[in-house]
């Protein structure tokens, strides 16, 4: 577990993926999260820059897309990559069977999940919150 201010800052749950993340990356890894897009859609990114695990900490509460990350998961596996792809159960199960193989050069990382709603749940929710048309939200935390 993380047990410094700066590595705990924005973590959800003990802060374990970010140093997991960090250290694939630093080791010459990739790692597979969710992030934000502006319109706070949650999707999951392939990177092996140290500055998206910032990007990546904290719970997003809300279905993620994927459909554009298995292949390029695939891609670098098949490469000789090390990846780690952080995730729902059902994503990780999800990878998994799009792979068909267990990669050595994989590991999976899934969390408690009890549910995630569509975005369109969030989006009816912030659009109550936001009282002009031209109110932005910036940053989501839960």
């Amino acid at each position: 577990m993380a047990n410094d201010k700066i590595r705990m800052s924005g973590v959800s749950s003990g802060g374990a993926s970010s140093v997991m993340m960090e250290k694939v990356v630093q080791d010459g890894g990739y790692v597979a999260g969710v992030v934000y897009d502006d319109e706070m859609r949650a999707f999951h990114l392939v990177s092996n820059d140290s500055k998206d695990i910032e990007r990546f900490k904290g719970s997003k509460y809300f279905q993620s897309d994927v459909s554009s990350v298995y292949k390029s998961i695939e891609t670098l596996l098949k490469d000789g990559k090390f990846v780690l792809f952080s995730g729902t159960p059902c994503q990780v199960a999800g990878l998994k069977n799009y792979l068909k193989t267990d990669y050595q050069n994989l590991i999976t990382l899934d969390l408690v999940c009890h549910g995630a709603p569509a975005y369109k749940l969030l989006k009816m929710h912030l659009d109550k919150l936001l009282q002009d048309e031209n109110e932005k939200v910036l940053s989501i935390n839960f």
